[in-house]
C-alpha cells in the first residue's frame, strides 16, 4: 500500500525540490505548476502531485501521526 504525506517545499531548482516532513529532508520532483518556496506539497513517490494549505497539510500530518504508533524504543 502507498500513501502520500505532505511535505514543505525549503529549495526549488528547476523541476527538482527538496522538501522536508517530520524533520525529514529528501529531494523530488515538482510534477505540479506554481509550486513555490515554502509551499506544501502532497508526495506521492517521490513525486510533488498537489499543493496544499498549511491547514490541510496540518490536519494530514496529525491524522498519520495518530495511526502510527511509536515502537518501544520510542521510534517510528
Amino acid at each position: 500500500m502507498c500513501i502520500s504525506l505532505p511535505a514543505k517545499i525549503c529549495a526549488i531548482d528547476g523541476q527538482a525540490a527538496e522538501v522536508e516532513s517530520h524533520q525529514f529532508r529528501r529531494n523530488v520532483l515538482l510534477a505540479v505548476e506554481g509550486a513555490r518556496l515554502g509551499d506544501w506539497v502532497l508526495i506521492h513517490g517521490g513525486i510533488a502531485v498537489a499543493i496544499l494549505s498549511a491547514r490541510e497539510a496540518q490536519e494530514t500530518l496529525e491524522l498519520v501521526g495518530k495511526l502510527v504508533k511509536p515502537s518501544e524504543d520510542g521510534k517510528r
